[in-house]
């Protein structure tokens, strides 16, 4: 796969996650509205692993690499919240 169909792909990668997750994300406004709470839930659920596939698509994916953070590491990542 060429480098100009690479990014295509993810394009319509994006796309079919970003137009996904606004269907879950509507379906769960109006399961919200007409006090649907159990189904609310595991919808808006859904909607925001979509939304966050989309995301890591526009950054390029997740790479293989694993990261074990600890202690001090761990820490250094994330200000305090005190």
């Amino acid at each position: 796969m060429t480098n100009t169909e690479q990014h295509e792909y993810k394009d319509r990668l994006r796309s079919v996650y970003l137009q996904t997750a606004f269907h879950y994300y509507i379906t769960a406004r109006f399961a919200t509205i007409n006090a649907l709470g159990p189904v609310a839930g595991h919808l808006a659920h859904h909607a925001i692993g979509m939304f966050l596939r989309a995301a890591i698509t526009r950054q390029g994916g997740l790479s293989r690499r694993v990261l074990l953070l600890r202690g001090r590491e761990l820490r250094a990542m994330y200000p305090s919240c005190g």
